[in-house]
């Protein structure tokens, strides 16, 4: 991880039920880039910090001043089914806006932000994306953001030129840039 002392702070909701973000700072890197990733937690709102977090943080930490951890839909799994399809667009909508909002904070002219995409999309997610209504949420920002060329969409890859699912055991061996096609083929059912 970049050298010097590395500092963390999130931010929940307002019930405290779900984790818009966590964000980790390095003082001491003299880079002015942002980077946002959307990974994927294994215990989502569990306060430890996950060894498959601490490696895409440290990854990126070289190269980024900030770096802000996203979750790809922040609920807990035993949400994830389709009669509750209202709420968690609901939730989408909401950490698509703070995904916006920390863009909108920390994007120049001289520099955009990554935004960095590592999370596994499991079958739960599938299983309620139906018509593409939650990674529709997702995808339209992106690509309003890409237009206004305020983000770089990038996505891990591991050392076979896959994708590197950080919360899945595969090591992150380099970022390159993504097309939003492929991260819609991705997520869609």
């Amino acid at each position: 991880m970049s050298e010097g002392f590395v500092t963390i702070s999130q931010k929940l909701n307002s019930k405290g039920t779900e984790r818009y973000w966590r964000k980790f700072v390095f003082p001491n890197n003299e880079s002015k880039k942002v980077a946002i990733l959307i990974l994927q937690e294994p215990k989502y709102m569990d306060n430890r910090i996950e060894p498959a977090l601490i490696s895409a943080v440290n990854f990126v930490s070289n190269n980024h001043k900030q770096v802000y951890v996203f979750n790809l839909l922040p609920v807990k799994k035993e949400k994830l089914k389709i009669e509750n399809i209202d709420y968690l667009k609901e939730v989408m909508r909401s950490n698509v806006s703070e995904i916006k909002s920390v863009v909108d904070n920390n994007y120049s002219s001289n520099n955009s932000v990554d935004l960095i995409y590592g999370a596994r999309v499991a079958k739960r997610f599938k299983n309620v994306n139906k018509n593409n209504e939650l990674s529709e949420i997702l995808l339209d920002t992106i690509k309003l953001l890409e237009k206004n060329k305020k983000i770089e969409l990038k996505a891990f890859f591991d050392k076979d030129n896959c994708l590197a699912y950080t919360s899945y055991g595969k090591a992150v061996y380099s970022v390159k840039g993504y097309k939003t096609d492929a991260l819609n083929s991705l997520l869609e059912q």
